[in-house]
């Protein structure tokens, strides 16, 4: 008999989709009850009992049509970390997609698993998401730790964003970590020399990046206005 780990092999957000993988199940239960055979489950040993790696869907078609016959396995021998890469791997690009919110949520639970041990290119690709949230996700946790261990991604982000509000700090360090980005870049004298092609780039980062910073810098927008009138502000 095999058995099911919920929130731990399970890389998908409960009922965030329940009619496709409805869906996805009773395609499975129409090949079985084809006579045809489905791929074998991925199962690894914990203690005396196996336990679900990859194909949740695949069981649930077998109890939905009364399975009696033999359910071909295959077992995976790794730790119980690896078998956590293998899970992530496999479901972040098999017949059913996971949305995005499935893959991120995945991919936070492979960096606090693996640590430092794999690069946030390597969790990225596992997981199928961006390489710049994977290292987010190192951040919160390096700066929150065990505070943030039993959090989903969503949880822990929000406590990160609350802490940052009461935090005076924070934003003179994010200030201070965008100039030292930009000056190993090189790139200080060039928006010196070339604000409008810098004020292109962030819009095209944000379309609503100029009103965003006119609003910010409403009292100089007005002088700027005043001593240039031909601007025709």
């Amino acid at each position: 008999m095999i058995h099911i780990a919920d929130g731990f092999f399970q890389n998908r957000i409960i009922d965030e989709d329940p009619l496709a993988s409805e869906r996805h199940i009773r395609d499975l239960m129409c090949t079985l009850e084809r006579g045809e055979s489905l791929p074998p489950i991925l199962v690894t040993p914990i203690g005396p009992r196996f336990y679900v790696v990859d194909g949740h869907h695949r069981v649930a078609a077998y109890k939905h049509v009364g399975w009696k016959g033999p359910v071909p396995v295959e077992v995976f021998r790794g730790s119980l970390t690896e078998a956590l890469v293998v899970s992530v791997e496999r479901n972040s690009r098999n017949q059913l997609p996971m949305s995005l919110s499935s893959r991120v949520e995945s991919a936070w639970r492979l960096v606090k698993a693996l640590g430092n041990t794999v690069s946030a290119k390597g969790i990225a690709n596992k997981a199928n998401i961006s390489e710049r949230r994977v290292v987010t996700m190192r951040q919160v946790l390096r700066e929150h730790g065990e505070t943030v261990w039993d959090l989903t991604w969503v949880e822990a982000w929000g406590l990160h964003q609350a802490d940052r509000e009461f935090d005076p700090e924070w934003k003179d360090k994010l200030i201070n970590d965008v100039v030292d980005a930009l000056r190993r870049e090189r790139l200080v004298g060039k928006i010196r020399k070339h604000p409008d092609i810098f004020s292109a780039a962030l819009e095209l980062i944000d379309v609503d990046f100029p009103r965003k910073f006119i609003e910010l810098h409403v009292d100089t927008a007005r002088v700027v206005a005043e001593e240039n009138p031909d601007l025709g502000i």
